[in-house]
């Protein structure tokens, strides 16, 4: 017997144990629902699964409104695939799914689902402090928006302004200015959850100090910074970007998850 309801804030600790038995895979949905429950004027809403009063399923849901009437994203985990049903069962008929999965089960089930489109997406990596390989970074130097001049005429430069809140800047300087940087994001605010989930984000070299091993020993920094506070840290990359995946390799990290894209029209009903 499952059943489903909009989650509460009563709700919070036990959807958060539930979720967080698969950390790495979950970041982003703890976040999602995390902030739906403290911010429901935005619109996505949180849903929570029980049987026998246990959550076996939490999936945060939000209209996409800017893709046309009746889209919706969905991100999820279940611990089988009749949860992964029973939460599909509270969206209305006729609206269009795309749902952004990284766990078997949740895959298993949309699988299955006729007319549903499968697309395979970024490639997911982790690595544990003592799997870590680091590189000499010493020269790496975090940087803030004080420092937006070292990227003067550079070819990319972060959008200060638009910072997710906590994100921080780590770079290399080359003649004067920024040779190689990326930006070190967490996945959920400080309070929801220990150990945070950080990964480096807009990794990007400059044209004339590319093939120097300056990216690898950015991405360097920021997972010994990640491990040495006592998070976890992630890297993705696309499929077919094999230098990336050497470089995130040749620090030990590990492939742990594919995040695959779905879009299915739910039957209208009657």
């Amino acid at each position: 017997m499952y059943q489903t309801s909009i989650a509460s804030r009563q709700d919070w600790p036990e959807v958060l144990r539930f979720l967080e038995r698969r950390l790495l895979e979950n970041a982003w949905v703890i976040w999602c629902v995390h902030d739906a429950l403290e911010h429901p004027q935005k619109g996505g809403r949180a849903v929570v699964c029980r049987s026998h009063g246990q959550v076996v399923a939490a999936a945060y849901i939000s209209p996409q409104t800017f893709r046309g009437p009746g889209h919706h994203s969905l991100h999820m985990d279940a611990t089988d695939t009749d949860a992964v049903g029973a939460v599909l069962e509270t969206l209305t008929g006729g609206i269009v799914v795309e749902a952004q999965l990284f766990t078997p089960e949740t895959k298993g089930y949309f699988d299955s689902l006729p007319g549903a489109e499968r697309r395979e997406e970024d490639l997911y990596f982790t690595v544990s402090a003592d799997d870590f390989r680091p590189v000499e970074s010493e020269e790496v130097r975090e940087l803030t928006r004080a420092d937006d001049g070292l990227f003067g005429g550079c070819e990319q430069r972060p959008d200060w302004e638009h910072l997710a809140e906590h994100t921080r800047v780590f770079a290399i300087l080359r003649d004067g200015r920024v040779a190689s940087w990326a930006q070190l994001g967490f996945m959920a605010p400080p309070a929801v959850v220990v150990p945070r989930v950080g990964a480096p984000i807009g990794l990007y070299t400059e044209t004339p100090y590319r093939r120097q091993g300056f990216a690898r020993r950015v991405v360097s920094h920021i997972t010994e910074r990640t491990l040495s506070e006592g998070h976890r840290p992630i890297y993705w990359t696309e499929p077919e970007n094999i230098a990336s995946q050497r470089l995130c390799k040749s620090l030990g990290y590990r492939l742990y998850a594919q995040k695959v894209f779905y879009v299915w029209r739910k039957p209208a009903e009657g």
